[in-house]
């Protein structure tokens, strides 16, 4: 039977510690932990989804209703959910990619394009990019609105998206603001094919001037960009876990909540008196 909807009190724990929750939830059977999950604010949802294995989050997904879905996949990195989206049978999967945002459902379609294990796989399709001709002035403009997709690095290209190289945000910020980017990018210290294993690229010597590469097709065009905690993440994500007995979401939650909760008062109550100071 499906568990009732958590209370408020719960919720706030769940946000809180979205990794001891995600390890109540994987105990549980498909249909209690999606309704619970389905019960949450999206942005929670989707954080318990991201620490959760993926077989069981994959689970609970297919058991949340199409919007609460849709809405916690939105708030989910691309490779966590197209790792989760994957796992889904395509009808239900076609049935949430239709549900998504426009960009994110085409990230998300180029991402499911590779298998996992690969860089495809596991890269950024969204990251932040700037035709070559575009001003150091118009380009800081376009960053502070598009703040949640700036990182460390502007992606600079060319004709058919071929990559000119990347500008440091802090030399763009004292760049000349009619100086054009194509001027101001720098060559990547290396470039990673889509096609390459990400268990191949992760020692890389780059990744000690950088944390981030950019992502290539077979014609050099620029698909996306990996971030090395990312490209870690990816290739370490468990595959499956066994699953255990459990029989209500919130009575499992309300355990660790209170477990929680009684050590903090442990800590935070005085000592007891002994009998002999009574009177």
């Amino acid at each position: 039977m499906a568990s009732p909807a958590p209370n408020p009190l719960t919720v706030a724990f769940v946000a809180a510690h979205p990794r001891d929750a995600a390890r109540v939830l994987d105990r549980l059977e498909a249909e209690t932990e999606g309704a619970f999950a389905a019960a949450l604010p999206p942005g929670t949802a989707a954080a318990v989804l991201r620490h959760m294995t993926p077989r069981a989050a994959a689970a609970c997904l297919s058991h949340m209703g199409e919007d609460a879905a849709a809405a916690a996949i939105e708030s989910l990195e691309t490779a966590a959910a197209a790792a989760l989206l994957r796992r889904l049978d395509e009808t239900r999967r076609e049935g949430l990619l239709v549900r998504l945002t426009p960009r994110v459902q085409r990230s998300l379609r180029t991402v499911i394009g590779y298998a996992e294990g690969l860089v495809g796989a596991a890269m950024d399709p969204l990251a932040f990019t700037l035709a070559a001709d575009t001003l150091a002035g118009e380009a800081i403009g376009q960053a502070r609105a598009d703040r949640p997709r700036i990182g460390q690095l502007v992606w600079v290209l060319g004709d058919e998206n071929r990559l000119a190289g990347g500008v440091d945000v802090r030399d763009l910020l004292i760049a000349a603001p009619e100086a054009r980017l194509g001027a101001l990018a720098r060559a990547a210290p290396a470039t990673l094919s889509a096609r390459a294993r990400l268990d191949a690229v992760l020692d890389l010597a780059a990744w000690r001037t950088t944390a981030v590469l950019p992502v290539l097709d077979r014609d050099q065009r620029f698909l996306g960009a990996l971030d090395h905690a990312a490209a870690r993440d990816a290739a370490g994500r468990a595959v499956d876990e066994p699953g255990g007995d459990a029989s209500s979401t919130v009575l499992a939650l309300a355990d660790l909540f209170w477990g929680a909760s009684c050590r903090l008062f442990a800590v935070a109550a005085p000592a007891p008196r002994d009998a002999a100071d009574d009177g």
